[in-house]
């Protein structure tokens, strides 16, 4: 199980089963114990920066995107080497402030930490993926981790749309209705 969260909450994985790595810089008091991973926003110098994309959604995880492939086969070697009997937390940078500012302004946040979940599950289709709260309430749908371009531009808009997939798919929050459909409840999203 992969759960994606933020250092802000690191004092919550402090059991032996989980093993803690940074998907972001972390901050300089924890540098030297927390490991970083190739799903660093960047490459060849260059950052991506959530802050420069909060209007544009999808072409933040276009970005993110195209990094990623580019360190695919670093992600792929490190994914490989992780034990299997472990709980593995990815560790953002997105501090509570930043996921404030971002909720009041925009009514979702983005971080990359939920295109790395659709990376893994794209290549171990098998795995779970946990988000923390603000991750499942406020992350943009396009950035979560079970997001599916085609699949779920039925139901983005929000409203009572039947969107016909299974339960253990949908982002959510949803409702299965009398007919055996699930349909989502989710507001209105701003794109």
């Amino acid at each position: 199980m992969f759960i994606l969260t933020s250092f802000d909450k690191i004092e919550k994985y402090n059991e032996e089963k989980y093993l803690k790595f940074a998907i972001h810089f972390p901050p300089k008091h924890l540098r030297e114990q927390i490991p970083v991973t190739p799903f660093i926003p960047g490459h060849n110098g260059l950052i991506i920066k959530s802050e420069d994309f909060m209007d544009r959604p999808r072409e933040y995880r276009g970005e993110l995107i195209k990094i990623y492939k580019a360190k695919k086969e670093k992600i792929l070697q490190w994914l490989h080497e992780l034990p299997k009997d472990k709980h593995v937390v990815l560790f953002c940078h997105c501090n509570k402030e930043k996921k404030e500012n971002q909720i009041s302004k925009y009514g979702y946040m983005l971080c990359h930490s939920g295109v790395v979940g659709q990376i893994i599950l794209k290549l171990f289709p098998a795995v779970r993926i946990e988000l923390d709260e603000d991750r499942k309430q406020y992350l943009h749908l396009s950035l979560h981790p079970s997001y599916d371009p085609i699949k779920c531009n039925k139901c983005a808009l929000g409203g009572i749309e039947k969107c016909g997939e299974w339960e253990d798919y949908c982002y959510g929050p949803y409702e299965i209705k009398e007919d055996g459909g699930i349909y989502t409840i989710r507001e209105k999203t701003k794109e």
